[in-house]
């Protein structure tokens, strides 16, 4: 987020500035956040937003999937979209952005080679402790570029941190009853 300092604030305090979107375009509204694609800096990308005084739980989670985002830093723009910021923006809404990678599997068959990828995207996440915890077609994003195609985990609202590695097996079992419904 942009920090900007006026002269009639104190030394101590900063304004932070909500970042301008062009043409929010609404993916999704429901308990949860406020989810739009749109443009900024000359890139496309998904922001998710809520009120942070109407929607504490809400904001709780975006500052949550925020340090799940941390802690998969390595794999950003791999195997899950680059964090581009996150934060509280003019006191008023929690705001999370990042790249806008591709749109969900929901209407896709997935090849043999296409569920490989999805599976390894998924280990690579297990791998750095982080269990998703929300395993739905909305929540794997595909990019297809000629012969390459690439797949990414979001919405790490529900995650957690694992304990032992028995926690990994809810998203395993329901990656796999997922894959086996979208098999081409």
């Amino acid at each position: 987020l942009t920090r900007r300092r006026t002269r009639s604030q104190s030394r101590n305090t900063t304004r932070v500035v909500v970042p301008t979107f062009d043409c929010l375009e609404l993916i999704s509204h429901d308990e949860r956040a406020q989810t739009y694609k749109s443009s900024w800096q000359g890139c496309e990308v998904v922001v998710k937003k809520c009120d942070i005084w109407n929607e504490r739980p809400v904001m709780e989670e975006l500052r949550h999937e925020a340090m799940i985002y941390q802690v998969l830093r390595s794999l950003q723009g791999l195997c899950i979209p680059r964090l581009r910021i996150a934060g509280i923006a003019d006191g008023m809404e929690m705001l999370l952005v990042t790249d806008f990678v591709g749109n969900s599997i929901c209407q896709e068959s997935l090849e043999g080679s296409d569920q490989e990828k999805i599976r390894a995207a998924l280990s690579a996440i297990h791998d750095l402790g982080v269990v998703h915890g929300d395993i739905l077609p909305q929540n794997i994003v595909v990019q297809r570029d000629g012969s390459n195609t690439r797949f990414y985990f979001v919405d790490f609202g529900s995650s957690w941190i694992a304990t032992d590695h028995t926690d990994f097996q809810q998203d395993t079992i329901a990656l796999e009853r997922l894959l086996q419904h979208m098999a081409a």
